[in-house]
């Protein structure tokens, strides 16, 4: 499992969420609250000037966690905090958790709602646990000319609307969630609970960019693998008999 991770030596951040949903690095911070620039919070969180890393990290925190809505965190107690980054991190959290929402832009979006790429809404929320939810959002195959499943895991606000999409856990994604602030140990029975949910539905998360599970550890990964083994066993039982 992974909690409270700090995880400066994750691989630099590829925003990998959908474009409706996309970190567009545009909001604004609430009145009275001046956010700051990069150089002053990783000056104040004690981060190396120059390293990309560190600087990945600030430059998440100050813009890419925000995007489109509003930044209504309390930055003068957040820099004035003995652990910047750890603030920083827990304000985020708190701001999405909020239920007064007044962060959240008029281009917020709820998963299931994102559009297919023919501008049509096909896609239908699949189960959530906390502050997770998990939707297919169908994609187009121009080789068989049809509609096939594309299950996306997004980390939401507490009103369902999509924060950010998680292509998988790497950990440029956990990162990413410890960046939010979701990655406590709720959040972590979450999703276990999602993936249990999933489970039961009988969708195998393995073949769709969760090849380890949502948490890298899961029992539906040791089935992916199990599997894999058993049909590289019987291919190989086939080539034994050929040769008999």
């Amino acid at each position: 499992d992974w909690a409270l991770l700090d995880d400066r030596n994750s691989s630099l951040p590829a925003d990998g969420i959908l474009q409706q949903v996309q970190c567009s690095a545009t909001g604004s911070s609430s009145a009275g609250s001046v956010r700051p620039n990069i150089a002053t919070f990783m000056t104040a969180a004690g981060m190396t000037t120059g390293n990309t890393e560190d600087f990945s990290i600030a430059s998440d925190m100050i813009y890419g966690v925000i995007g489109s809505s509003k930044d209504t965190r309390n930055w003068g107690a957040i820099m004035a905090s003995a652990n910047v980054l750890q603030a920083a991190r827990a304000a985020t959290r708190a701001m999405y958790a909020s239920t007064l929402q007044d962060y959240r832009s008029p281009q917020a979006i709820k998963p299931e709602d994102v559009l297919s790429s023919d501008g049509q809404k096909r896609g239908s929320l699949i189960a959530a646990s906390g502050y997770f939810k998990f939707v297919n959002i169908p994609v187009y195959d121009s080789t068989t000319m049809t509609w096939r499943n594309s299950y996306n895991l997004f980390v939401v606000d507490s009103g369902g609307y999509a924060v950010r999409s998680i292509s998988g856990l790497t950990d440029k994604d956990r990162r990413e969630l410890a960046d939010i602030g979701f990655d406590t140990t709720a959040d972590v029975a979450a999703l276990h609970d999602l993936e249990a949910q999933v489970a039961a539905l009988g969708i195998n998360i393995g073949l769709y960019r969760f090849p380890n599970g949502f948490l890298g550890n899961s029992a539906q990964s040791n089935i992916t693998a199990l599997s894999q083994i058993a049909g590289a066993l019987a291919a190989l039982e086939a080539l034994l008999n050929s040769l008999k």
